[in-house]
């Protein structure tokens, strides 16, 4: 599927990333759950700009498949930032 890392971080940033944020803010001890989702969640975002930069968008390429370990992006796609209590 060409579009699979876009299909992707759109899951993780309108289901997945909400969800694990409100579950970790009651049960404390799922934060290291929330860090897993946002390490996979940056590897697909990785996976994404890896395309757009090697194929000018038309998919086709493959990125980079290792994350930074931190959930923030741009202003412009209507994701947030998040950090833990």
């Amino acid at each position: 599927m060409r579009r699979a890392p876009r299909a992707q971080v759109g899951f993780f940033d309108i289901v997945a990333l909400p969800l694990f944020y409100s579950w970790a803010a009651v049960f404390h001890e799922a934060l290291p759950l929330v860090r897993a989702v946002e390490d996979n969640c940056n590897r697909w975002r990785l996976l994404e700009a890896g395309r757009n930069t090697h194929t000018g968008g038309m998919g086709g390429g493959s990125g980079p498949a290792t994350g930074t370990g931190t959930h923030s992006s741009g202003g412009s796609g209507g994701h947030t930032s998040h950090t833990s209590k």
